[in-house]
């Protein structure tokens, strides 16, 4: 079993059978007994007084669904988490048994953040099962009215989304340089279950409320290099949360305010303004191995309004994602972050 070291970056390593997924384990299996006790402690007879039509908005009726629905739900995927926990510990040793490659940036390699995107090919596939899980969820929910519930069985959305991002982080480049997510599909699903479970506690408010950015701020603690960590970087990135401060979007509110009110028969030369800052706001926001990148001087308002205009006014938004990448770049001479173990999770 190989030592577990806190990386300089944060803890990024996935461990088999982490004492976080216990504690989700005993807290689904904890919230299944207690809503379940309370679903059946409510009598029937009140719940149905009134009749099958009053029964059906009647608030105790309701209440009773709610625990009976949330603690069967959470029974359920308690009775699913030692397998995902079992098929999480197989995924992580045959991550861990592939040999890491080195590291290397090369002189004209590209760099792929905001154009990172999948295949279309990729997307036909995406696009597939995202139909035909929609549709599914559909003639579930149908069902739910008719008094058969089978939602809880079938919550394949982790794994669609997770699958996803997989394919857009390898699309995507550091000077040449691949990423890799250090997670797996059993991690995803639990990550969706304790939203799910915190969505049951508060009537779906934490999904809506405190969760912002949740999952984006997911991926990135758990994105990593494909390879070795590269001198002068760690495992450390915010890519996929990055977003401006709130008084950088003030500022961006302000000017869309501006712009659209005052200087609206301008907007061909107003909205690569707009995009121009924004960009700028993001990027000082953004960390990729530990360094915050910035734009060379080529990165100025003339020649992001020139890509505009090849862009066909925005119409075609990979023309942009490309020339905001081709601009990003890293300080070289900085001190170097702290080197670091190459670490195996623990199984």
């Amino acid at each position: 079993m190989a030592a577990k070291v806190q990386p300089e970056g944060g803890e990024t390593d996935v461990q088999a059978n982490s004492s976080d997924d216990v504690k989700l384990l005993i807290s689904c299996a904890v919230t299944a007994v207690i809503f379940l006790v309370l679903g059946f402690a409510i009598p029937d007879e009140a719940a149905n007084a009134g009749g099958a039509a009053a029964s059906y908005v009647n608030p105790i009726n309701m209440i009773k669904s709610f625990f009976t629905g949330g603690g069967i739900g959470m029974a359920l995927h308690s009775a699913f988490m030692p397998f995902f926990m079992m098929k999480k510990k197989k995924d992580i040793e045959a991550m861990n048994s592939k040999p890491l490659e080195e590291t290397t940036f090369t002189a004209d390699g590209k760099t792929k953040i905001y154009a990172r995107k999948m295949s279309i090919c990729q997307k036909l596939i995406a696009l597939f099962v995202g139909s035909l899980i929609w549709i599914v969820n559909q003639i579930l929910s149908i069902m739910a009215y008719a008094g058969i519930d089978l939602k809880v069985l079938f919550f394949p959305l982790p794994f669609y989304e997770f699958w996803k991002s997989k394919m857009v982080v390898s699309q995507m480049r550091i000077k040449g340089a691949k990423l890799r997510l250090k997670a797996t599909f059993s991690d995803a699903y639990f990550l969706w279950l304790k939203i799910s479970r915190n969505n049951l506690y508060t009537c779906g408010c934490y999904g809506k409320r405190c969760n912002k950015l949740g999952y984006e701020k997911w991926l990135d603690k758990r994105l990593a290099w494909a390879g070795t960590i590269p001198e002068g970087f760690n495992n450390d990135f915010v890519i996929f949360a990055v977003r401006a401060s709130l008084c950088e979007r003030i500022q961006l509110a302000v000017l869309k305010f501006i712009f659209g009110a005052v200087l609206s028969a301008c907007a061909p030369l107003t909205q690569p303004y707009l995009m121009y800052k924004l960009y700028k706001f993001e990027l000082a926001h953004m960390v990729i191995g530990g360094k915050t990148p910035f734009f060379k001087e080529d990165f100025t308002y003339q020649n992001m309004l020139k890509t505009y205009f090849v862009s066909c006014c925005g119409c075609r938004k990979a023309v942009i994602w490309k020339f905001v990448d081709s601009n990003i770049d890293f300080d070289w001479s900085a001190q170097p972050a702290p080197a670091q173990q190459e670490m195996d999770r623990e199984v």
